[in-house]
């Protein structure tokens, strides 16, 4: 980390990691996923938002 009195940096290293990977491997189970000719009709994003709570 640098620092003048004008700016400063931050940098960040991600090493892989089991419990990191894990998590990432996790993701899909916590998104909601449909075809998309299963929304192609809906006409609006709301529309679309209530498919995906029902369907969740």
């Amino acid at each position: 980390m640098s620092c003048t009195d004008k700016e400063a940096t931050i940098e960040f290293i991600f090493a892989p990691s089991p419990s990191v990977i894990s998590l990432i491997t996790k993701l899909e189970k916590h998104f909601t996923s449909y075809g998309l000719n299963q929304v192609s009709s809906l006409s609006s994003t709301y529309a679309v938002r209530l498919y995906e709570l029902i369907i969740a």
